[in-house]
C-alpha cells in the first residue's frame, strides 16, 4: 500500500465536499420558465420525464447481470426504441510541477513520522494537501467522464442550435420543458433517444481512454528501444540533421528524402518498415527493424570471387575448348557428301567437373552463352588472333 492509500479517507471526504457543492451549484442553475398558469402542470411532466430518463441511463450502463426482471425488460424496451473526446490533457510545466510537489509532500510525510513528532496538526495538513495534488495528477473516472459527457452536450447544443428539435441531440431545459406540454408522446421518445446516445458515447469514451493508455505505454517502450538502437547505430539519430535541414525551409517530405538518399541505414530501415509495418509496430520493433537492417547490410552480394589463377586457367581451358570444337566441326564437314553441313558435334570437355561449373559462372556473369563464346574464339582466331 503506497503513502496515498493509506491516506484514502482524507481524500474521500474531500471529494463528498467538492459533490456537494456541484450539486448546490447545478440546484441553483435551475430557472424554470414555464407560464405561471403551466407551472403546476409542467412541474409533475418534466420531473416525472427527467427521472424515467435518469433512470434509463442508469439501467443502461448497469452490466445485464446486475438487473433485475424488470429492468432487464425496460433495457430491451430502449434499445429496441431506438466519439468522445479526449481529456483535457495538462500542460508539461503543470504535470512537472505537480509530480515535484507531490513528491515534496510525501518526502516531509515520511520525515516527519521517521523522527517520530508529534506535531500531528502538521502531519495532517500535509496528508490533505498530498491529497488534492494527487486528485489532481490522477483524476478519478467518473469524474472525468463527468466532464466530458459535459463538453460534448455543450458542443450539441450549439452545433445544433439551429436545427428541427426532433433531430436535435441535445436541447435547454427550457425547450424541453415546453416540447414535453405541446407533445409529450413525441418528448418522450426523444428522451429515450438521448438516453440510448449518451450511454454508448459513455461507453466510447471508456474504451478510448483504455486504448489511449495501451498506446501511451507502447509509444514509451518503442521510443526506449528506439534509443537503445541509436546508441549502437549514432548514424540513425537524425534529430540535429531534421533541425538543421528544417531550419534551412525544407519540408517534412524534401527532409525525408535528403535521408533516404543521404543515410544508407535510415534507408534501410524504412525500406523495412514498409514492407510490414504491423510486424514492427511492437514494444521492441526499432531493435527488431535494427537487426533486419545488419542483416541486409552484411548479407553477401552471391557472386563467388574467382583468384586472378582460377581466371586464368578457365579462359584458357575455354579457349582450347573452343578450338578442340571448331576442329572437330572442320573435320566433321571432310567426312563426304553423306555428312550434313548443320550437323553438331559435342564437344569433349578436358576440365574437370570443378573448372567447367567455374568456366559456367565467367560466361553467366558477363552474359554471354557458351555457343556466342565459340562464334568469338572462331572469328579471333580468322583474324589471327
Amino acid at each position: 500500500m503506497n503513502d496515498f492509500e493509506k491516506h484514502k479517507e482524507i481524500t474521500d471526504n474531500f471529494l463528498k465536499k467538492e459533490e456537494s457543492k456541484d450539486a448546490s451549484a447545478e440546484k441553483g442553475k435551475e430557472t424554470p420558465t414555464i407560464p405561471d398558469a403551466e407551472k403546476e402542470k409542467t412541474k409533475g411532466t418534466v420531473a416525472t420525464a427527467e427521472e424515467i430518463a435518469k433512470g434509463d441511463e442508469r439501467i443502461l450502463d448497469t452490466p445485464e447481470d446486475e438487473l433485475d426482471e424488470e429492468q432487464k425488460a425496460r433495457k430491451e424496451e430502449i434499445l429496441k426504441a431506438k466519439k468522445p473526446d479526449k481529456p483535457e490533457e495538462k500542460k508539461p510545466d503543470d504535470q512537472d510541477r505537480l509530480n515535484k510537489r507531490f513528491g515534496e509532500l510525501t518526502g516531509e510525510i515520511k520525515d516527519l513520522k521517521t523522527e517520530k513528532t508529534q506535531d500531528r496538526d502538521k502531519i495532517n495538513e500535509l496528508e490533505k494537501q498530498l491529497g488534492e495534488v494527487n486528485e489532481k495528477l490522477n483524476p478519478p473516472k467518473e469524474d472525468v467522464e463527468k466532464k466530458a459527457e459535459g463538453e460534448r452536450v455543450k458542443k450539441y447544443l450549439e452545433d445544433d442550435k439551429d436545427k428541427p428539435r426532433e433531430e436535435k441531440r441535445e436541447m435547454s431545459k427550457e425547450d424541453l420543458e415546453e416540447w414535453l406540454l405541446e407533445d409529450n408522446v413525441s418528448a418522450t421518445e426523444w428522451l429515450m433517444e438521448r438516453s440510448l446516445r449518451r450511454s454508448g458515447e459513455k461507453r466510447a469514451f471508456r474504451g478510448s481512454q483504455e486504448a489511449k493508455k495501451s498506446v501511451d505505454k507502447l509509444t514509451a517502450e518503442m521510443e526506449k528501444s528506439s534509443k537503445r538502437v541509436e546508441t549502437k547505430h549514432p548514424e540513425l539519430n537524425t534529430r540535429e540533421k531534421i533541425k538543421e535541414l528544417k531550419e534551412d525551409g525544407k519540408t517534412d517530405k524534401e527532409i525525408h528524402l535528403i535521408l533516404y538518399k543521404e543515410n544508407e541505414k535510415y534507408r534501410l530501415m524504412y525500406d523495412i518498415m514498409k514492407e510490414d509495418p504491423k510486424k514492427y509496430w511492437v514494444e521492441n520493433g526499432p531493435e527488431l527493424l535494427a537487426k533486419e537492417m545488419e542483416k541486409r547490410l552484411s548479407k553477401p552480394s552471391g557472386k563467388k570471387e574467382f583468384t586472378d589463377e582460377e581466371l586464368e586457367k578457365i579462359k584458357q581451358d575455354a579457349r582450347n575448348d573452343a578450338l578442340e570444337t571448331e576442329k572437330e566441326r572442320i573435320s566433321s564437314l571432310d567426312e563426304g557428301n553423306g555428312s550434313s553441313r548443320d550437323k553438331e558435334t559435342k564437344p569433349k570437355s578436358n576440365l574437370s567437373p570443378e573448372m567447367e561449373k567455374k568456366k559456367k559462372e565467367i560466361l553467366r556473369r558477363s552474359g554471354v552463352s557458351e555457343e556466342e563464346f565459340k562464334d568469338s574464339v572462331d572469328r579471333r582466331k580468322k583474324i589471327g588472333l
